[in-house]
């Protein structure tokens, strides 16, 4: 297309084509773009049906469909979908944490993995406070992967390591496998004082057991707002 190597969707600005970090290898049926311009995609991929892509890489929402999703459509930040088929479909729940403390917070998740035939972690979002880390990790049955957003690390009780941070500190560290994906914000997702919407995806295929904790310590402005009236 115009002398660019395309996978089944594209964008072009009146002058050149963008391969969209490279497309979707599955035929693309329709295309959405919410107020945030995340581009949403319905495909024939039976990962998930609806694909997303943030700018720089594309990633399955959090909602597994029933049959391919033939329109989309979004109201602010609500989207709807529209499937083709009867069935069941699935979708990732929220998790609402208050949090004390006067500053912003770095946390650190841990998740584990019993049985089932596979799981496979997506993403994990911070809904109200605009923090999101993207991921296409498998998880292996009895494993704990634990993302501390504070060394800027992922590693696992089984030796393996993910994600370590560059040895000279700062900077933007280092993917061993390639996750989190690009568009990720790991050296800067965090809480905010008050209320934070938690949403943690991970697909799963033969109802594996998946326990996540989130941990923090609490931060303050001062020694003043520490101090219990």
């Amino acid at each position: 297309m115009g002398g660019v190597t395309v996978d089944n969707i594209a964008t072009y600005n009146g002058q050149t084509f963008d391969n969209m970090n490279g497309g979707i290898s599955a035929a693309v049926y329709v295309v959405g773009i919410n107020r945030d311009n995340i581009v949403y995609a319905g495909t024939s991929s039976a990962a998930g049906y609806v694909q997303a892509y943030n700018g720089s890489t594309w990633y399955d929402v959090d909602l597994k469909t029933h049959g391919q999703v033939q329109a989309i459509a979004f109201n602010g930040l609500d989207a709807y979908y529209g499937a083709e088929g009867t069935g069941t479909s699935y979708y990732s729940g929220d998790t609402t944490i208050t949090a004390v403390g006067a500053a912003y917070f770095n946390p650190i998740f841990t998740i584990k993995r019993e049985g089932g035939t596979s799981a496979t972690l997506k993403y994990i979002q911070n809904v109200n406070r605009n923090k999101e880390m993207y991921f296409n990790l498998a998880i292996f049955d009895g494993e704990t992967i634990t993302i501390d957003t504070v060394a800027r690390t992922i590693t696992s009780n089984y030796g393996r390591v993910i994600r370590r941070d560059a040895p000279s500190g700062p900077g933007p560290g280092r993917g061993v496998t390639g996750n989190p994906l690009p568009g990720s914000m790991l050296g800067t997702f965090a809480l905010g004082s008050g209320e934070n919407i938690i949403n943690l995806w991970v697909d799963t295929v033969g109802s594996p057991t998946i326990t996540a904790i989130m941990s923090y310590v609490a931060r303050y402005d001062g020694v003043g707002g520490a101090e219990v009236a």
